[in-house]
């Protein structure tokens, strides 16, 4: 907001290459866009429910919810930057605190997801006497504990934040040396849950490796398979260059005018990176997609074959379940 307080120790070029109207319709456009993508994820997770009970399933529901709230907020900004519309100090340090928030937890449930993966891919033969059920809905749980902690965290005087229309990126309002830990103890979870969330799924990708060079396959990756290392090469890398845009605000590239404007469209781009790629990507959704909007029959020639009795013996499923 033009006359809060913002981080003096920040240093960066104003935009001028672009107008502010023009800034905050690129970002509508691409909070917009990647907002109907999950709806219309939210939509096939809804279609496909009773055709998918697995936990993968139920976490990437809550994940999409998070992920949802992110985009909501990045859509209120877009349009306050647009038209320019008052929000008092409190409604905007609010939205910047519940995207913050969706931000951090949206982490967790990724981490939960490549650990519920992993734990299929190794047929859950760890752990034995722990209720996987039990486990990962005590964990859903505390991931939705640790989104309305991280609020209030970001609600703290000293760790609120604000979008700044000179830059047009998020960024606190004040630094002092609560900031400073406050950045710290971001970083640590930020940097722990990445970590162990890669661990999980490089664990994931030798099992296949072994299983499918068991197997004496032709080929160690299915395309499936492809298509989620793709996904997370693109989705990690997205999160590191954030992180280091984050870490290194008022230097080098990120000082300019054209790096301090993409860091916000990497923020964007990032909360709707795991709908898009589970709407384009994974088959089921798009089949959905298609056969409720387009009048395909994708799935009557697969549900004649079950109800027949028709269906083939299958090999070992090895693909990463989404």
């Amino acid at each position: 907001m033009e006359n809060d307080t913002v981080n003096s120790d920040v240093v960066v070029s104003k935009i001028t290459f672009l107008s502010r109207t023009q800034v905050g319709l690129i970002y509508f456009i691409s909070s917009g866009f990647f907002t109907v993508v999950q709806i219309l994820v939210f939509k096939s997770l809804y279609v496909l429910k009773s055709k998918y009970k697995s936990m993968p399933f139920i976490i990437l529901k809550h994940h999409s919810v998070v992920s949802f709230i992110q985009q909501i907020c990045h859509l209120i900004t877009s349009i306050k930057t647009i038209f320019d519309i008052y929000f008092s100090y409190v409604t905007f340090t609010i939205v910047g605190a519940v995207l913050s928030g969706g931000y951090i937890s949206s982490l967790a449930f990724m981490f939960l997801l490549s650990l519920n993966r992993c734990d299929i891919m190794y047929n859950c033969k760890y752990f034995l006497f722990i209720s996987r059920e039990k486990f990962f809905n005590i964990a859903i749980i505390l991931s939705y504990v640790y989104f309305f902690v991280a609020i209030a965290f970001y609600l703290y005087p000293d760790l609120r934040m604000t979008f700044r229309y000179d830059i047009y990126a998020w960024d606190y309002i004040v630094f002092t040396e609560i900031t400073n830990i406050g950045v710290v103890i971001e970083k640590c979870n930020t940097y722990s849950l990445t970590f162990l969330s890669i661990l999980l799924y490089l664990l994931i990708f030798c099992k296949i490796i072994y299983l499918r060079n068991y197997q004496k396959s032709s080929s160690y990756f299915s395309s499936d398979d492809i298509k989620l290392i793709i996904h997370l090469l693109i989705y990690y890398s997205l999160l590191g260059f954030l992180q280091y845009s984050w870490s290194y605000f008022s230097k080098g590239f990120f000082s300019k005018e054209f790096g301090a404007l993409i860091q916000n469209f990497v923020f964007i781009s990032l909360s709707g990176a795991n709908a898009t790629y589970t709407l384009f990507f994974i088959r089921d959704f798009n089949n959905n997609i298609c056969c409720k909007n387009f009048c395909c029959k994708c799935y009557l020639p697969i549900l004649n074959n079950i109800n027949t009795g028709k269906t083939k013996p299958k090999k070992i499923n090895m693909k990463v379940v989404f």
